[in-house]
């Protein structure tokens, strides 16, 4: 993606494969600054996008952090519910 003026929104101007890099990083937890750079992004106004929670780009990470969460959670219900089968068996 190349460095947008600041008159135009990062986030509704990204590619479906770029959406898919911002949940991906949002899931690690990278922080704005590194993200921005991973994608040559103007940092400031990535970083201004990051924390306006109605941003596409603020929408993008959180959708990845509660994609990351769902998953974590989802395979310690999974895992809790496992043993607790497996304790019944003997």
């Amino acid at each position: 993606m190349n460095e947008l003026s600041d008159h135009k929104s990062i986030g509704e101007n990204l590619a479906p494969e770029e959406e898919q890099r911002l949940v991906d990083l949002g899931a690690l937890g990278w922080p704005p600054e590194d993200i921005a750079r991973s994608i040559n992004a103007n940092v400031e106004q990535f970083t201004q996008e990051y924390n306006d929670p109605n941003s596409r780009v603020a929408v993008l990470i959180a959708r990845g952090l509660l994609q990351k969460r769902a998953l974590l959670e989802i395979r310690l219900m999974d895992d809790v519910s496992y043993t607790h089968l497996r304790a019944h068996e003997t």
